[in-house]
């Protein structure tokens, strides 16, 4: 009941998930394998979310790991709360967007290549 309520929240912190995603499956014992994957995803979306623009990512972290309000984060980057907005709906798509293409390339990431297809894409060319 408590894992389907934080599952179905808008705003989890990471700590919380995992603390949650560990107790739900205590009884379970997790293969190396199942750990690896779940290790690799995590570091996949972390790039992924490294990717972003600068303002769309400083907004995204803020409200989605750090759970400030927009009021907070308008204030705390000096834009209005409707720019905060904006940049947080364009993280989401970018994200869902490239989460979309790799689940449909198959495992691994695929590095974007084109500098243009990076712009049209919203994707950051600067190393890791």
């Amino acid at each position: 009941m408590i894992l389907q309520h934080v599952r179905r929240a808008s705003i989890v912190s990471i700590d919380m998930v995992a603390e949650i995603d560990s107790a739900d499956h205590a009884g379970d014992e997790r293969s190396p394998d199942r750990c690896a994957a779940a290790s690799e995803e995590l570091r996949r979306v972390g790039r992924l979310i490294a990717g972003l623009p600068d303002k769309c990512r400083q907004a995204f972290v803020l409200r989605k790991v750090h759970g400030l309000s927009q009021r907070q984060i308008a204030a705390s980057m000096g834009i209005s709360e409707s720019t905060v907005e904006k940049h947080i709906g364009k993280g989401v798509r970018l994200l869902a967007a490239a989460m979309a293409r790799a689940h449909d390339d198959g495992p691994g990431e695929r590095p974007v290549r084109n500098e243009r297809m990076r712009k049209d894409h919203g994707i950051s060319s600067r190393p890791e």
